[in-house]
């Protein structure tokens, strides 16, 4: 099938989903109306639509079937912050660190949610690039441990033997040789 076709039938499937008379952002009247995603959402409420097979955020697929491929690295913003919107023209393209300042009105969080500072030395990224604090990682391995203390041990302790077994062997045997 012809790629220019398959484009054309896609985006005729994908506005069959849309309502292009949503509101219009009080803080930005400029920007136009939304258009309101109608079908079908994910888990987490975000509409998605079948693309090429699979499900896919629909407001990355209006992105890219009306404006273009989004570039390497970059996160949609939704300019109108209504998560349901799906047009295209409410949509740039930004960093995550840029997303997420936006996504807080403008203001970086500065502490964790039981209060520490968000300090060099107190801020960790984890294997997803997101901040965490030190301090409650910490605290929550201390009470995982205190609960959990003798599972933890017996897990150490067996870990360690299965690695030292040949040795651990050879120190007993030339402990009972050497004692008798």
């Amino acid at each position: 099938m012809n790629s220019k076709l398959l484009l054309r039938e896609t985006k005729k499937r994908f506005l069959d989903k849309v309502d292009k008379n949503g509101p219009v952002p009080d803080f930005n009247p400029k920007l136009g109306s939304c258009w309101i995603w109608l079908g079908s959402k994910s888990g987490n409420g975000r509409g998605q639509f079948s693309f090429k097979g699979k499900p896919r955020k629909a407001h990355r697929i209006s992105y890219y079937l009306f404006v273009g491929p989004i570039p390497r690295r970059l996160q949609l913003d939704h300019l109108c912050r209504v998560p349901d919107c799906v047009n295209p023209n409410h949509l740039e393209p930004v960093t995550n660190r840029e997303n997420c300042k936006r996504g807080l009105n403008g203001d970086l969080k500065t502490h964790c949610d039981n209060g520490h500072s968000y300090i060099d030395s107190n801020v960790g990224i984890d294997s997803r690039g997101h901040r965490f604090c030190k301090i409650c990682r910490h605290i929550r391995y201390k009470e995982y441990y205190s609960r959990n203390r003798q599972i933890v041990i017996k897990k150490v302790r067996d870990r360690y033997y299965s690695d030292h077994k040949e040795t651990l062997k050879k120190r007993r045997d030339n402990y009972r040789e050497n004692r008798t």
